[in-house]
């Protein structure tokens, strides 16, 4: 009996890190998915500069989140989403893009936040090459790598 309460207790443990882990990353892909459906990145440069780069934060700190919690709980790596719109794998070329687009904004505040953003994308890329052996030498590569590995299309060609 001890050891089946031990042994339940332990797979809760594990449930209750998981899911929160998986529910922030699905969090992330949506809000990229929102901000591509109403073309955020196309529009950037008419958000006032403040609040372009508030969005542009809280989508680092997401992806940096992700980062770490694909450090921290490995297994979330191989959970795959059904649903293109909560999966990183689909929305992640977003990020890229609306980083792009903001370093080439008028406005030096958005520019060094875009900065800031490919900084955390390209550190999510390496995290993914090194601890998962995600194919490629170059932050699209491995991002190609990643959302064909995850079912998904490749995103660039």
């Amino acid at each position: 009996g001890l050891i089946g309460f031990a042994l339940l207790t332990a797979a809760l443990s594990w449930f209750n890190q998981i899911y929160p882990a998986l529910g922030r990353r699905r969090a992330l892909a949506l809000r990229l998915h929102h901000l591509e459906e109403n073309h955020y990145a196309e529009n950037l440069e008419n958000v006032r500069p403040v609040t372009g780069s508030r969005v542009l934060e809280q989508l680092t700190a997401g992806i940096t989140q992700a980062r770490i919690d694909m450090t921290q709980n490995a297994e979330t790596y191989y959970f795959r989403e059904t649903d293109s719109r909560i999966a990183l794998a689909a929305s992640i070329a977003y990020a890229i893009a609306l980083s792009a687009k903001a370093q080439n904004s008028a406005h030096q505040d958005v520019q060094l936040n875009g900065r800031i953003l490919q900084t955390a994308v390209d550190d999510l890329a390496q995290t993914l090459n090194k601890q998962f052996g995600i194919a490629g030498s170059s932050t699209t590569e491995i991002f190609n790598s990643f959302t064909q590995d995850h079912g998904r299309p490749g995103l660039w060609k």
